[in-house]
């Protein structure tokens, strides 16, 4: 990755290869992430208690000593600068739609973050919801810079035992009523947890909510023998938006069963009228809308190439979508595991018309936490809509600005 550095003009980062005379030096930084982080600033874990050991890694055997071949080196006359060193590529050069990642002051949110946080406006100010196991706070201001007031909100009223997120929150704008979609893990079970999406209401501006029942899950039974260390199962890790004709609220969502081609990002929409109620939802599967959301199969958009079993797994998941003014494209961030446990490869940034269709992913960040999401910097931009600046976000954290060309 390359990122560019404000002010001034843009700086490459990039590892270097130096070699001096007969000696060969190189340096090696690699990361990984969990839902769970150690030893970080962006650490979820550190107040959560719940940090996941590290596996330990092997000791490498010795590189054989090898004679080096002559090196030409440049001459340089005295009072001339030294010869810059290569860039590595910028990743926007790669995106279908370039774009510049610039380094910038550390904006961080104002409650702990373990989930997508969604944001709207009401009556001129921001309202933001931060959501970690057990606990949604509410914040508000006049920017994601300036957030204050936090509160922790009642959440929806569950009939079985687990854990809510608030992952996506729309408002009505004729009666002011808050629709919202949460990530529910239930602690009922006998292994690792199975997701299920859930809708809910607020009538005090996200103050508390009330339960309207499960709208997404999955029709696979949970699988006792998963070894990822955290799901045996189920749809969840999702993200909701209403798209720009108005006529359909669509729910990219993680499907972590059934057969390995349906595993992945998935999708399915609920007519406007419906506002993404029990009943109303339906998954995409087989080339059309025919699968209901309760109980339904669908079609991964973004399939595994090895499904979520493991131990090791190789999947997308975790969507962060929202509609960019700039673009006129809609503009996801996605999580991608290559590993054990999650383990955090990169994180990923895709492009579509239609919510259906979608760009080959292009690598934004290596590694990094999880929970990527993009938070628009002008008036009236939350997390579904933006334009051309953005924040980035990951587990809560903001260390970089992107600027479409």
């Amino acid at each position: 990755m390359s990122i560019r550095v404000r002010p001034g003009a843009p700086i490459v980062l990039a590892a270097v290869l130096l070699i001096v005379g007969v000696g060969l030096v190189a340096s090696n930084s690699s990361s990984s992430s969990k839902r769970t982080q150690p030893d970080t600033a962006i650490s979820a874990c550190a107040e959560a208690g719940s940090c996941a050991t590290p596996t330990a890694t092997p000791t490498p055997e010795p590189e054989p000593e090898l004679t080096p071949e002559p090196v030409e080196t440049a001459e340089v006359s005295a009072g001339e600068p030294s010869p810059e060193p290569a860039a590595l590529p910028n990743p926007g050069d790669f995106s279908p739609f370039p774009f510049d990642l610039y380094e910038d002051l550390r904006l961080v949110m104002p409650a702990q973050v373990d989930s997508n946080s969604p944001a709207v406006w009401i009556d001129g100010t921001l309202v933001m919801f931060n959501s970690a196991k057990g606990t949604t706070v509410r914040t508000s201001g006049d920017s994601v810079a300036n957030l204050y007031e936090p509160m922790a909100v009642q959440l929806p009223l569950l009939p079985r035992p687990g854990y809510v997120w608030i992952e996506s929150v729309w408002r009505d704008e004729s009666d002011g009523v808050l629709y919202g979609w949460y990530h529910f893990e239930p602690a009922d079970l006998d292994c690792y947890t199975a997701p299920i999406i859930g809708a809910a209401v607020s009538y005090d501006a996200g103050l508390t909510w009330e339960d309207r029942g499960f709208v997404i899950d999955s029709p696979y039974p949970v699988d006792c023998d998963y070894t990822n260390g955290y799901v045996a199962g189920g749809n969840g890790d999702f993200d909701v938006i209403l798209d720009t004709a108005g006529q359909y609220f669509y729910f990219l969502f993680s499907n972590y069963a059934g057969p390995i081609d349906q595993q992945g990002v998935n999708i399915a929409r609920s007519p406007f009228a419906s506002r993404g109620q029990p009943g109303s939802v339906t998954k995409y599967f087989g080339w059309a809308w025919s699968e209901p959301g309760i109980g339904g199969q669908a079609t991964a958009i973004f399939p595994s190439s090895t499904g979520w079993k493991g131990p090791y797994i190789e999947a997308y998941w975790g969507p962060s979508v929202h509609w960019n003014t700039y673009l006129n494209r809609y503009v996801a961030l996605l999580n991608h595991t290559a590993g054990e446990n999650y383990v955090q490869e990169g994180i990923y940034i895709t492009f579509s018309e239609d919510l259906l269709n979608w760009t080959a992913p292009v690598k934004l960040i290596d590694g990094g936490g999880w929970y990527a999401e993009a938070l628009g910097l002008e008036a009236g931009d939350t997390d579904t809509i933006a334009g051309q600046s953005l924040r980035i976000y990951v587990s809560g954290v903001s260390d970089y600005v992107l600027v479409f060309r």
